[in-house]
């Protein structure tokens, strides 16, 4: 199982105190503890996905448990926002990182080397972390949005080659 990092990203408690005052004033219907593990999860505590997809969910109407859940991330993968436009910059200026983020996100196990070209910036912006000396994506929100992009792209590359003609 995972530790916190010591970046100090995640944070149970309050979570849960957040939600629980939530619950208290808007009674919700919410199971505190699933929603607050559900969150958990899915972000690791990243402060703009945790905020994101409690917005959604209030926003749009969406009910406090599991399948309201799931349908705020489900949204929040396709919408197009400030946070994923930036880490998708920061791999177009960090080639050494893009190629760590895809290997990860195709499987490879990858030992945690925060001096290794890629993986510090990857870390310092809390995409990739330390678990017990292996890399791994921070949360399930960048894995699916990760591999999402870089199947869409090996597709776009596959289908490039054949508009141009080298593929026919």
């Amino acid at each position: 199982m995972r530790k916190f990092n010591t970046t100090g990203i995640c944070y149970p408690q309050l979570h849960y105190m957040v939600l629980n005052e939530y619950e208290a004033d808007h009674k919700a219907g919410m199971d505190v503890a699933e929603m607050t593990q559900l969150i958990l999860d899915y972000t690791f505590g990243y402060p703009y996905l945790v905020s994101k997809l409690c917005q959604l969910i209030d926003s749009k109407n969406l009910v406090w448990n599991n399948e309201g859940f799931l349908e705020a991330v489900k949204r929040l993968l396709v919408e197009e926002n400030t946070l994923f436009s930036e880490l998708f910059d920061l791999m177009d200026s960090y080639p050494a990182m893009k190629k760590i983020v895809e290997s990860l996100v195709n499987g490879q196990h990858i030992s945690y080397n925060c001096y290794a070209d890629g993986l510090n910036i990857a870390s310092t912006f809390n995409i990739i972390s330390n678990d017990n000396g292996q890399a791994i994506i921070s949360n399930k929100i960048f894995e699916t949005r990760f591999k999402n992009y870089f199947e869409f792209e090996k597709s776009f590359n596959f289908n490039k080659s054949k508009v141009s003609g080298s593929g026919r």
